[in-house]
């Protein structure tokens, strides 16, 4: 078995720079299959958090609510959500491109608890840049 590697590896040829004037050297470029992407910083700075206006955290409304909030910077849309639940699992209203900075919510139900929150997009980003950092509240309907 020893002689077996031993042969193999004497079979293997040796590369050795000569010394001769007319020897070229061989020069290897090793290129990256895929190469890295260079990345644009304009497309990849998210968007600044907005800032929740009205209403207060826990306040009482009717069953008709104007929502607003301040704009964020960089931000040209907004992704807007209301649900029944702390976890946004049951949505109740879902808006992902949302031009303005308020929006009125009506035929809510009475006794009942809604969360709300809002983030701002770039839509010019990379997709992994689109959204900023959601901005949270909820209200009452008394």
């Amino acid at each position: 078995m020893l002689n077996m590697i031993i042969a193999v590896l004497l079979a293997l040829p040796i590369f050795a720079k000569e010394s001769t004037p007319h020897a070229t050297e061989v020069k290897r470029v090793w290129k990256p299959l895929y190469p890295p992407k260079i990345m644009d910083s304009d497309k990849t700075t998210r968007p600044g958090r907005t800032e929740i206006i009205e209403p207060a955290w826990f306040a009482s409304v009717t069953d008709s609510v104007l929502l607003k909030w301040k704009a964020a910077d960089q931000a040209d849309a907004y992704l807007f959500q209301v649900a029944e639940d702390a976890n946004f699992k049951w949505l109740v209203k879902n808006e992902p491109l949302l031009k303005a900075t308020e929006y009125n919510m009506s035929g809510l139900q009475t006794g009942k608890s809604y969360y709300w929150r809002v983030a701002g997009l770039k839509t010019s980003n990379d997709p992994g840049s689109l959204k900023g950092e959601f901005s949270k509240s909820m209200f009452v309907v008394k």
